[in-house]
């Protein structure tokens, strides 16, 4: 089933090596979950200095 929906034979399977490919996706998962901690940082941020700014301003008004 697999060939056909290829258009080819699927490669044959050498070995793995588990602890390389664990490594890798330990890394991956790292960077990417680094990267949705700052954007949520970041908003959080955004949100608080947004909402100070409208505070100060209805104060003035």
């Amino acid at each position: 089933m697999l060939a056909s929906a290829l258009g080819r034979a699927p490669a044959a399977a050498g070995t793995i090596d588990i602890a390389a490919v664990a490594a890798r996706v330990v890394d991956v998962v790292s960077r990417h979950r680094a990267t949705w901690t700052v954007y949520h940082v970041r908003r959080d941020d955004e949100a608080r200095s947004h909402s100070l700014a409208m505070m100060t301003t209805r104060r003035h008004d």
